[in-house]
């Protein structure tokens, strides 16, 4: 947890979870406990997304390394990351 400070104003901001569900056929469904005003997902295969739960197809059965990036209400930047076995 990181606490931002401001003059008396104290701002707290939780650091984004990730959560994965497989759908089959190399297809998953990526969510986030983040309150961001904007998140941006990379798959780890060349592909993005901007959406807050986003799904995703691979191509191809590998190791790959999921990145979130997520900009809060309190426009701080978090960023969690994770690796999936398809």
């Amino acid at each position: 947890m990181h606490n931002y400070y401001s003059d008396s104003l104290i701002i707290t901001s939780s650091k984004p979870s990730i959560n994965i569900t497989s759908n089959g056929n190399r297809n998953y469904t990526f969510k986030t406990n983040s309150s961001a005003l904007h998140t941006t997902w990379f798959f780890g295969d060349g592909n993005s997304s901007k959406a807050t739960i986003a799904n995703h197809t691979y191509a191809k059965d590998s190791i790959f390394h999921v990145e979130l990036y997520a900009t809060g209400n309190s426009f701080c930047n978090d960023y969690k990351d994770t690796f999936i076995s398809v």
